[in-house]
């Protein structure tokens, strides 16, 4: 024998998996090339979704589904062709910047994503959460805006305002 390689464990259950392997790989794969692919867009597009902070359109999700393919045709197991593949996501500059559209010669408004990330950067100095994600997917955030201001002050998560506007504007 000139070398062996053991894999495993053969069968994790899901309950033994940490709370954020279950967040990120929110499917399990079905048997089968199509239901692997299948588990793994759905998986891509969530989280692309959050770290990208606006909707992803299938071409894109598509691009980082041909490096999930690629580890996956190499042999490596589903959770690490899906690492493989949304370790491109945290790489990207869509996830490192708030990136802002074209730039054009006349003001726009901004869309529901852009005004959910912008507040969430401003008051929590974080990326926005599910409710502000639920509101700007369902369009309604501008009608919302002082009780989701409201609620995100009231937040914990609100003195990183305190410490980083008030510090830097202030000097404090």
């Amino acid at each position: 024998v000139d070398w062996m390689v053991v894999r495993g464990p053969a069968a994790l259950k899901a309950e033994t998996l940490p709370e954020s392997h279950r967040r990120i790989l929110c499917v399990s794969p079905g048997f089968g090339d199509q239901a692997r692919l299948d588990a793994a867009r759905q998986v891509i597009t969530r989280f692309a979704e959050r770290a990208f902070r606006r909707p992803v359109p299938p071409d894109e999700v598509d691009r980082i589904l041909r490096i999930f393919r690629l580890a996956d045709d190499r042999g490596e197991s589903f959770e690490r062709s899906v690492q493989v593949a949304l370790t491109t996501v945290l790489a990207s500059p869509q996830f490192l910047f708030l990136v802002e559209p074209e730039e054009s010669r006349e003001d726009r408004p901004l869309t529901e994503y852009e005004l959910a990330s912008r507040l969430s950067y401003f008051l929590w100095s974080s990326m926005p959460d599910d409710a502000l994600f639920d509101e700007a997917r369902a369009g309604t955030l501008r009608g919302h805006l002082r009780q989701q201001v409201v609620r995100m002050l009231e937040d914990p998560k609100s003195n990183a305002f305190v410490e980083n506007f008030a510090g830097q504007w202030l000097q404090l």
